[in-house]
């Protein structure tokens, strides 16, 4: 079986100001040119809400603190709840909770794997509204 992420998302620049955590989690996340998806991998020890959060600044190259509140568009004590990694790392009794946020789709697997899809290319181009005359 075949992996099909390669290690590491394209190039991007570095907005975390040398904050060693940060860049350890730009790092980590993989990417996926066939689907353009990223994925970030996180254990019971994470915070499910600021590891999303982290991967969404990271993929949106943007500074978490700049991103929309997360509980614009979830509650993230329900997420955390909801989507707790299930200890073994087993996913036979996977619990995953889609949504957007900050443009992207995000993803969020109980067996500690964030799925963020950014913005499809042209989805914000003024031309594509304009109506012809």
């Amino acid at each position: 079986m075949s992996n099909s992420f390669l290690q590491g998302p394209p190039p991007a620049p570095n907005t975390t100001g040398g904050d060693w955590t940060a860049t350890r989690k730009r790092d980590a996340i993989e990417y996926n040119p066939e689907s353009d998806t990223y994925r970030f991998s996180f254990d019971s020890d994470d915070s499910v809400s600021m590891a999303v959060v982290s991967t969404v600044a990271v993929v949106s190259e943007t500074e978490p603190m700049e991103l929309p509140p997360l509980y614009s568009v979830c509650d993230p004590e329900t997420l955390e709840t909801v989507v707790q990694p299930a200890i073994h790392g087993s996913s036979n009794n996977d619990v995953h909770v889609r949504f957007t946020f900050n443009d992207c789709t995000v993803t969020v697997h109980s067996y500690g794997i964030i799925i963020v899809q950014p913005p499809e290319a042209g989805n914000d181009d003024p031309a594509r509204e304009q109506k012809p005359e």
